[in-house]
């Protein structure tokens, strides 16, 4: 007879936070943990949690969003802005989308807002973009385009979220293959927090899922050359001293 393995999905925070703190010593076995050490535990795990929301190496996927464009220099994404969606914290890749022919057009990204202000005349309009800047601003992150077209759409390609729980009742709603690290790394967390001795077995445990988890994670993109690189014969020569033809 076949044996059907739940997935994490239907497994809930609280059962992690259980197993976490009986691995970091915290609770013994046949123990129920006491309201405070549980929202320690669950405050523990939202903070590490967040953490790794910055990380593409923990990131399990990545998604897209739409933003509708309208002839604006500037765009705010999250909960009640332009474009209504959890607040990315950071864009990966960025193309244009026009309308009606759904042609895609690459754009470049601009990765400072110190080199979004060298740009001269930023009050633009154009029909097809050429980059974007993307500012993590709290608690909407914010959308620069340039130049600005009055249609079509711009698709950035963010990474996917972890969940941010509100309670220990919630269910994980996260691939199999977390429930391990999350449960060894949250027991790291916790020995920092309740003072505990770091069992070796379970540092060692913690490192080595959250390592393999990265491993698997890990995507090479495909190298692209500069826009500006010159490729065949130029006018002038290109000077590689001076970074200028």
């Amino acid at each position: 007879m076949s044996i059907v393995l739940p997935l994490v999905g239907s497994e809930t925070v609280s059962k992690i936070i259980i197993l976490a703190l009986k691995d970091a010593g915290v609770l013994g076995n046949g123990q129920t943990p006491s309201a405070d050490d549980t929202q320690t535990a669950f405050d523990t795990l939202i903070q590490m949690i967040a953490l790794w929301r910055t990380n593409d190496l923990e990131v399990y996927c990545h998604r897209n969003i739409s933003v509708p464009m309208t002839a604006s220099q500037t765009y705010v994404i999250g909960p009640g802005g332009d474009v209504d969606t959890e607040r990315p914290t950071a864009v990966e890749q960025a193309i244009y989308v026009d309308s009606p022919n759904t042609t895609s057009y690459p754009l470049s990204i601009i990765p400072t807002l110190e080199d979004w202000q060298r740009i001269s005349v930023k009050q633009l309009n154009g029909n097809i973009p050429d980059a974007i800047h993307y500012e993590t601003t709290f608690p909407l992150g914010t959308l620069y385009v340039w130049p600005q077209p009055s249609g079509g759409q711009i698709e950035l390609t963010v990474k996917q979220p972890f969940p941010l729980y509100e309670s220990v009742g919630d269910d994980l709603k996260l691939p199999p293959e977390y429930f391990a690290p999350l449960r060894f790394n949250l027991a790291k967390w916790i020995c920092a927090s309740f003072g505990s001795p770091l069992r070796p077995d379970i540092a060692q445990l913690a490192a080595g899922t959250l390592r393999q988890l990265k491993r698997v994670n890990t995507r090479i993109r495909q190298l692209q050359m500069p826009a500006r690189l010159p490729l065949g014969s130029w006018p002038d020569r290109f000077n590689v001293y001076t970074d200028q033809p």
